[in-house]
């Protein structure tokens, strides 16, 4: 993306088609200096998929 109007263009076509969106974070486990992750997200889009 070359500007800020193209990313608020792109995030807004991007928002209006991920409807419901939701982030899901979890700690898998920690140890010493290590940290294991899990990162999901979901959505459907305007058609119901």
């Amino acid at each position: 993306m070359r500007s800020r109007e193209e990313a608020q263009a792109f995030l807004t076509r991007k928002w209006n088609r991920e409807l419901d969106y939701r982030l899901i974070k979890e700690l898998g486990a920690f140890t010493g200096n290590r940290v294991a992750v899990r990162y999901a997200y979901e959505y459907h889009d305007d058609s119901g998929q």
